[in-house]
């Protein structure tokens, strides 16, 4: 996760404390009932970085998964069915007696072939590696990206009572001062 991402985030989490501190200080009703662990569990649920570095961290599992299938063997198979228009001398003179019967002018022939090939190279455990690597490395940016979201969560969650709370003073203070002067 990028410092654009984590800027994109903390200036929407400063968004939304400047509409609730506003939801507050013109008496609208805010959820009394919400909590902290609520309030991380719905920005846990619902960031965008977060939902990234999840598909990031998939799509990195998968590599990891699949990067043994260099190991795997190759295997090829052909068919091919051809007729001779006429006969080969050289074939006649490689195989006088049997030539009629294996390479027939007169009927289509038929060709097969099996191919299984199996490549070793060191490059294949490098790669898994790499892959093996990149993904433990998704799991760490993911689990720092959750820290980050969960503990900015918690800090604006905290910001807004203690201003909430100094709203609550203000008041007080305001309707003192409103009854003093009557």
């Amino acid at each position: 996760m990028g410092a654009d991402t984590t800027r994109k985030s903390s200036r929407l989490i400063a968004v939304a404390a400047i509409v609730l501190l506003r939801a507050i200080a013109f008496g609208e009703a805010a959820p009394d009932s919400l909590t902290v662990d609520e309030a991380v569990r719905a920005a846990l649920a619902n960031n965008l970085s977060l939902r990234s570095a999840a598909v990031e961290s998939r799509i990195r599992e998968r590599a990891s998964e699949f990067s043994f299938d260099g190991f795997l063997p190759r295997l090829s198979a052909y068919a091919s069915v051809f007729e001779l228009n006429q006969t080969i001398p050289v074939l006649e003179a490689v195989l006088p007696n049997g030539y009629n019967w294996y390479f027939d002018p007169e009927r289509p022939n038929l060709s097969l072939g099996v191919c299984i090939q199996e490549i070793f190279s060191p490059s294949y455990l490098v790669s898994m590696e790499e892959a093996s690597l990149e993904y433990r490395g998704s799991l760490l940016s993911r689990a720092q990206a959750e820290k980050s979201v969960t503990a900015t969560v918690k800090k604006s969650f905290y910001q807004l009572l203690v201003e909430d709370e100094a709203i609550a003073a203000t008041r007080s203070r305001l309707d003192t001062a409103q009854e003093r002067l009557r």
